[in-house]
């Protein structure tokens, strides 16, 4: 069973920032820079001041995945940088991670979760449709490198 907590000690959002890095550099080396989201993390900036909440997940005592929930407007969270460390995959650790952003998302009040993502991460956008995620339009008047879009009403 993954152990998934929100991540409030300074070494567990440490953590969080940690894999966080780590998913920016694997975007833009695994995918061939085919991510455009990788470039302009300005949240990185000045972490975690961008989150509402940041996840953390657990394996043999070692952080080995993560993601964030961020405010995108009065009704809708965002999903942000849902990663897991090689060692961490095919435990269930991103259905976990995404499963507490959308309890915690629900329990601020916020009606819909959403998130941004690409094509060539296909195993992230099975994981998100099996859970119920759909395709939206673009939900931030910000400018995003993303193409793909998808929400889901909580």
């Amino acid at each position: 069973m993954p152990h998934v907590k929100l991540a409030e000690t300074q070494a567990e959002i440490m953590a969080v920032k940690s894999l966080f890095l780590e998913y920016l550099d694997v975007l833009n080396t695994e995918f061939n820079n085919q991510v455009g989201c990788a470039s302009g993390q300005e949240d990185l900036d000045d972490f975690p001041t961008a989150y509402v909440a940041l996840f953390v997940a657990f394996l043999e005592g070692e952080p080995v995945a993560a993601c964030g929930l961020k405010q995108s407007n009065s009704s809708d969270g965002e999903l942000s940088k849902l990663y897991c460390k090689p060692q961490g995959r095919r435990h269930g650790f991103g259905r976990a991670l995404t499963q507490s952003v959308m309890d915690h998302a629900r329990s601020l009040g916020y009606q819909r979760l959403v998130l941004s993502t690409e094509p060539v991460m296909a195993q992230a956008i099975n994981l998100y449709q099996d859970m119920g995620f759909v395709s939206i339009p673009k939900y931030d008047a910000g400018q995003s490198a993303c193409s793909r879009f998808m929400g889901i009403i909580l």
